[in-house]
């Protein structure tokens, strides 16, 4: 989706060593609104389509991760610093 940068990160080093961490990084708060103005991408036309199209991708990173975004509680974070 535009705005929207999705990554999954393996840990090397520290406490979670091997553990993997999938991350979601948004270019601007009104990139989410667009597509999860409640925090559900099921809300929008868009995020449906998105879900659709990446719903065979999810399955595999479920293989490697134990909570997918949207799957289990979750917090939205923005940069106060830039």
């Amino acid at each position: 989706m535009p705005g929207w940068r999705f990554s999954l990160l393996k840990g090397d080093r520290g406490d979670e060593v091997g553990q993997y961490l999938a991350l979601v990084e948004l270019e601007s708060i009104e990139a989410r609104d667009r597509v999860a103005p409640n925090g559900r991408l099921e809300d929008t036309d868009e995020g449906r389509q998105w879900v659709t199209a990446v719903g065979p991708l999810m399955e595999q990173w479920r293989e490697y991760v134990t909570q997918i975004p949207g799957d289990a509680p979750y917090t939205d974070y923005h940069d106060i610093l830039g």
